[in-house]
């Protein structure tokens, strides 16, 4: 019997979890390229796409649901790498804004994030933003559950995304 004339069965909550594992360790592993972890991959996106007055650690961190120090130390990497650069923030004698160098920008092209973006794109519209619903709902609930503590940083909603073709 082929695949498509079986009849479609509803997955087990077990079977999900596993397969929700699967996707995020090869993300994970997907993380570590380039000379990048999976944290310096993630701050160099944000730093690459947030306003102005976002591109404080302090921001970053409040962003990710991440301590200050974890981003701090992700932030110096990324300095020393040269992938970002600091500068004080006017009037604020503590605060650096942070931007990304020539470099960086050209490293993100590299981003191994966007393997997951061509397998995305090529999905249907519909089943895109049904797995995006999906996640988002599942993410909250995890925050909600105390799964993982503290608020549920910002997310990309649905709302923000792109129509559905």
């Amino acid at each position: 019997m082929h695949r498509q004339d079986m009849k479609p069965h509803m997955p087990t909550p077990q079977s999900v979890a596993e397969l929700f594992q699967r996707v995020c360790q090869a993300n994970y592993v997907l993380g570590y390229s380039s000379g990048l972890n999976p944290a310096q991959w993630s701050a160099l996106r944000y730093f690459a796409r947030a306003n102005r007055n976002a591109r404080t650690v302090s921001a970053y961190f409040k962003s990710h649901g991440i301590t200050s120090g974890t981003a701090s130390q992700t932030v110096a990497a990324l300095v020393r790498k040269g992938y970002l650069v600091s500068t004080p923030v006017p009037g604020d004698g503590r605060a650096k804004s942070l931007e990304l160098t020539e470099a960086g920008e050209k490293f993100l092209e590299n981003d191994p994030v966007r393997s997951f973006v061509s397998v995305l794109d090529d999905m249907d519209g519909a089943d895109r933003l049904t797995l995006a619903e999906a996640m988002e709902r599942f993410l909250r609930e995890v925050y909600a559950r105390g799964i993982l503590a503290g608020p549920m940083p910002p997310v990309m909603t649905v709302d923000a995304a792109a129509p559905v073709d």
